[in-house]
């Protein structure tokens, strides 16, 4: 029997399910880990607890299925808006700054209220909201300059993962999209957001489509066979409307977790004057 892997990267625990070709649930394994508050407002996580929490869920979901074959691929989901930075040795210099933090309300709240911050948005669609790692990355241009300077790449959870997994360093494009980086007309990171942050583009991942798939190298910490496709995955919302059926224009669906939101799908871009 064949089957693929799925494993889904929260913001309280990390699920791998193995679903054969028609959907069905073969195998899981989930793994819950804390938030960390250092201050009020901020919220992190410790990257490395998640990491290890990854690979521990997809080896069980595996070992449950020991009797067949190896899976046919491995896919990735992952909660939205997670920042952290790496040096040159993609160690990480700061904990994940999660969705929930909110250390850059003020800033963002002055941007969003201006003229050049309806601009950014017009460009990304992303309203400019502390969650997002442009606020994140206010913060540190303005708290912590030295990191902007410093540091090798800014990151989210997803991207760490698969750079510990498979050596490559890629964002998917939905993820992208949430970051309040991203031109989406261009579909790439904006030169004018970049420059607003003093951010160099190379300290961001490569993009690529979120059917991209990535081979696992011999040794893998995955314990499962070289060159097995890793596919980049996307982020949860989008996934939930795709698992939803919510996908076709005018289609709606909610998703209630630890946080909540309403996500419809139309075929243009479109953005709010308000």
């Amino acid at each position: 029997m064949s089957y693929l892997i799925g494993c889904d990267i929260g913001t309280t625990s990390v699920k791998s399910v193995a679903f054969d070709p028609d959907g069905n649930v073969l195998a899981s394994f989930s793994e819950a880990y804390p938030m960390i508050n250092p201050a009020p407002g901020q919220t992190e996580q410790d990257p490395e607890q998640i990491f290890n929490a990854v690979v521990r869920t997809i080896r069980q979901t595996r070992q449950k299925l020991a009797r067949l074959p190896p899976p046919l691929a491995v896919s990735f989901s992952a909660a939205m808006h997670s920042l952290m930075a790496l040096d040159r040795q993609n160690n990480a210099l700061t904990h994940l700054l999660i969705w929930a933090d909110r250390r850059s309300a003020k800033l963002a709240r002055e941007l969003r209220n201006s003229e050049t911050g309806f601009r950014f948005y017009e460009k990304t669609g992303t309203p400019i909201h502390a969650m997002t790692p442009f606020a994140k990355l206010m913060w540190f241009k303005a708290c912590q300059p030295e990191l902007i300077r410093d540091a090798a790449k800014f990151v989210g959870i997803k991207e760490y993962v698969l750079l510990r997994l498979t050596g490559q360093l890629l964002c998917d494009e939905s993820l992208a999209s949430a970051t309040g980086l991203l031109n989406l007309q261009h579909r790439s990171w904006d030169p004018d957001i970049l420059g607003y942050l003093d951010l160099p583009a190379d300290k961001l991942p490569e993009l690529a489509p979120v059917t991209h798939c990535i081979k696992l190298p011999e040794g893998n910490l995955l314990s499962l066979p070289a060159g097995i496709p890793v596919v980049l995955g996307a982020c949860d919302g989008c996934l939930a409307n795709l698992g939803s059926g919510a996908i076709s224009p005018g289609s709606m669906a909610a998703t209630i977790g630890t946080s909540a939101a309403i996500r419809s799908c139309t075929a243009h871009i479109r953005t709010d004057k308000q």
